[in-house]
């Protein structure tokens, strides 16, 4: 695995406060970090409802859909309609366990959303698998990794 350390000098700005010293002339250390995801098999008795939200060109927040079903307070007026359908299918399964993931470990479900963010139609049935998609499942059930680069934050120096 590769790291790089990265040190900036704080700005006054909202993404960066955090990470300010007392006086405003603290360092902040970021460190990119490779990590290795890969699609897990769900435990013995239980299903898995891969999802994605595909917000393509405006990506918000990542786990924005995650954060709206673990929280029933949450609202969201675009979403909603969809949140819906998925606090009732919830409301008929016995256990459910609702996690975030990397899109490195759900790559099945995000080929599907792009190809549906594609169609003119607001609902395709597939007979066949699409092409591509194969690769994608074979990658899965085979355990593959993928990389991906994070960013963690240390303490200001």
């Amino acid at each position: 695995m590769e790291s790089r350390i990265h040190l900036i000098r704080p700005r006054p700005s909202p993404k960066l406060r955090n990470v300010q010293g007392s006086q405003g002339f603290g360092l902040a250390a970021l460190r990119e970090k490779v990590v290795r995801i890969r699609w897990e098999k769900p435990q013995a008795g239980w299903a898995r409802l891969n999802n994605d939200g595909a917000a393509l060109g405006n990506p918000g927040r990542a786990g924005t859909i995650v954060q709206l079903l673990s929280n029933p307070s949450n609202a969201n007026l675009c979403a909603m309609p969809l949140i819906d359908d998925y606090r009732l299918l919830i409301l008929q399964i016995a256990q459910v366990r609702i996690d975030h993931c990397y899109h490195e470990a759900n790559r099945c479900a995000n080929f599907l959303a792009r190809l549906g963010t594609k169609q003119d139609r607001t609902f395709v049935l597939y007979n066949d698998l699409p092409v591509d998609l194969w690769e994608l499942l074979s990658s899965d059930r085979d355990g593959m990794y993928h990389n991906r680069t994070i960013i963690e934050h240390s303490p200001p120096l």
